[in-house]
């Protein structure tokens, strides 16, 4: 399943003896000894070839990174998000668990076809963040159609400000973090 060459073992933890060798944390022993083998033989063991992976990938997950965060926070829904890094160059693709639900994502950058889980970007880059910053901004607009809708409140608005408001159309997220900014100052002054 991988390109990369690589080697497989076949053991028997039945001894010569006829009795069975422990299993207790057998993937730990396993690892012990796929790197003592590779060190014998003057391979690179598995976690060597990560973190080279990983130090030839750095700019490229920050790149992603910024982009990730620019989008979300952009964000009105997953349909948007998803446009939106496409724009930048990067497929979304999300990680769908046997029952059926959504537990995570991969980006894909079109140009290199390098893929990543979001854990690999960076730590802020997780699906539960990514649906809260999404519903904020909802958030937003619904209480900016809320204040436009208050003539107490909207009539004070700055007029420049109003002409960015589309008539008939969902308001601009940049537009609703406007009008809620300002909305906040005009009531303490009423």
């Amino acid at each position: 399943s991988t390109k990369s060459q690589h080697i497989h073992i076949i053991a028997n933890r039945i001894g010569f003896d006829g009795k069975a060798h422990s299993d207790s944390n057998i993937h730990l022993k396993a690892h012990e000894s796929a790197d003592k083998l590779a060190k014998e033989r003057g391979f690179h063991t598995a976690k060597e070839i990560t973190q080279m992976k990983r130090a030839m990938t750095l700019d490229l997950r920050k790149e992603i990174n910024q982009a990730y965060t620019q989008c979300k926070n952009q964000s009105v829904s997953m349909d948007d998000f998803e446009r939106l890094m496409s724009e930048k160059g990067y497929d979304v693709k999300m990680s769908i668990n046997k029952q059926g639900k959504t537990q995570g994502f991969r980006i894909n950058e079109r140009q290199t076809g390098q893929s990543f889980k979001a854990s690999e970007i960076g730590s802020n880059v997780r699906l539960v963040d990514l649906t809260k910053s999404i519903e904020t901004n909802r958030k937003t607009i619904e209480e900016a159609k809320k204040i436009l809708q208050t003539p107490k409140i909207a009539n004070k608005l700055p007029k420049d400000l109003m002409k960015q408001i589309p008539k008939n159309v969902t308001i601009p997220l940049n537009v609703a973090l406007e009008v809620v900014k300002t909305s906040k100052t005009i009531t303490k002054e009423i």
